[in-house]
């Protein structure tokens, strides 16, 4: 399956499919040592974030995922998408990835509307990257980030998009930014194979499960 059937809505980026699978692994392999270099750099000037990238397994996902993701565990990432950054931008998404675990997104989002919660959750994560200068915010994603929500929390985001949503139409936040990456739902639906794959490709995971990755996540962050 194309990783564009499974793109956020608010995204303008795409990769080239006309690309060949020996284009995309002689890219990829420049694309690995880049992310090792920006791994290195944040445990360099971000030890914090670098000593969680780390433990973060980091997988390639061309065939389902345009961007970036992650499930508490793992970072995956598309091999196009790393490659239209340079390092310190790459940093900058590692370090998105490894806050949504941090705060707890995925779980806290409950039943919100996903696509909402969502752009809430990347207005929290971006503006403290921003300010704190984590990496550099890439250029290829003109991703959400507004200083008017500095300490707010993510539910309180979320409701002020809901207000706005209501009021103009979601299609109106398509002019405030773009999704940085994926989010998913990755609870398990009942089509995934021996490895735990859905029909996409993308890993799934019982309720339990998933739940125990970002505990993990929350762990890792009361150790530092």
């Amino acid at each position: 399956m194309s990783a564009k059937k499974t793109q956020s809505k608010l995204k303008n980026w795409q990769p080239d499919d006309s690309l060949t699978k020996e284009q995309l692994d002689r890219m990829n392999e420049e694309v690995l040592e880049r992310i090792i270099t920006a791994r290195v750099g944040l445990l360099l000037r971000h030890p914090f974030f670098g000593n969680l990238a780390t433990r973060m397994k980091i997988y390639r996902a061309d065939d389902w995922l345009m961007t970036a993701a992650t499930d508490g565990r793992n970072l995956y990432y598309n091999t196009q998408f790393f490659n239209a950054m340079n390092n310190k931008e790459i940093e900058f998404v590692i370090a998105h990835e490894i806050l949504h675990c941090v705060y707890d997104h995925l779980t806290r989002r409950d039943d919100r509307n996903p696509m909402l919660y969502n752009i809430a959750a990347d207005y929290i994560v971006n503006n403290l990257l921003v300010r704190d200068r984590i990496g550099a915010k890439p250029k290829v994603v003109d991703c959400f980030q507004d200083f008017k929500y500095e300490g707010w929390t993510s539910e309180e985001v979320y409701d002020e998009l809901y207000k706005e949503a209501k009021k103009n139409g979601e299609e109106s936040l398509e002019k405030l930014g773009e999704m940085l990456d994926e989010h998913y739902d990755w609870e398990a639906n009942g089509d995934e194979d021996d490895e735990g794959k859905g029909a996409d490709g993308r890993p799934r995971y019982t309720n339990a499960t998933l739940r125990q990755n970002w505990i993990r996540s929350r762990t890792k962050l009361k150790k530092q």
